[in-house]
């Protein structure tokens, strides 16, 4: 009678083997994430004292995981180094634009900043609020769409990202329309032969620069 044997090798578990997690979240062993079958945890490579799936993550512990499959459980072990973490590490972020048309308004696209808040944008959820306490309770009605028109003048923006990892931050995004200047000079200026006139753009501006190359608000055009 023919008799087939089948050896079973069952590997390890596979994931990240450094996972973030916020510690306000309290995780736990189930928050850990790995692609494996009946996964067990113990706390080094050689225990075999399985650790409760509630246990709680402790920072910069690692703990050791199997899986088992066909009730055969994987002799080597996945390690997972635990950190945690209270802030995302976000920062604030401002940033002015000109009103090229002059029309009083400029599109921008919100979520074109979201690098400029955080690092790594992976695994984070942006959305945007008009005041700090619509962005903490998420209130829906003072939610922004990331198509912002940005009128003449500051806007702050709270931004409230929201992480996989169990943590949320908020930032201000402060941007800022700028009306370009507004030069009061006559297209054509009529100078008689042996005389000068005097072109002046008007008070009020940072700096000057005319196709002469001076740098004053006003300049003398001889004939």
């Amino acid at each position: 009678v023919p008799v087939t044997v089948l050896i079973q090798n069952t590997i390890a578990p596979s994931g990240d083997a450094n996972q973030i997690f916020c510690s306000t979240a309290n995780p736990t062993l189930n928050n850990i994430i790995l692609s494996g079958t009946a996964i067990n945890w113990y706390a080094n490579s050689s225990s075999t004292t399985l650790l409760p799936n509630s246990t709680s993550l402790v920072d910069g512990v690692t703990y050791f995981a199997t899986q088992t499959i066909n009730g055969c459980e994987s002799v080597n072990r996945f390690s997972v180094t635990v950190s945690l973490i209270n802030s995302l590490n976000a920062n604030d972020y401002s940033q002015s634009f000109c009103d090229d048309l002059n029309d009083g308004a400029e599109n921008v696209l919100l979520s074109d900043y979201n690098s400029n808040l955080i690092s790594s944008t992976a695994n984070t959820t942006f959305t945007y609020y008009t005041s700090l306490i619509s962005a903490e309770n998420q209130v829906s009605n003072d939610q922004l769409n990331p198509n912002y028109t940005l009128n003449i003048g500051s806007h702050t923006i709270y931004v409230r990202l929201d992480s996989t990892n169990g943590c949320h931050q908020i930032v201000k995004l402060e941007l800022s329309l700028f009306q370009k200047p507004i030069i009061l000079i006559n297209d054509v200026m009529p100078i008689c032969i042996s005389s000068n006139i005097v072109v002046d753009a008007g008070s009020g501006f940072n700096s000057y620069l005319w196709s002469t190359g001076a740098t004053t608000q006003s300049i003398t055009i001889s004939i």
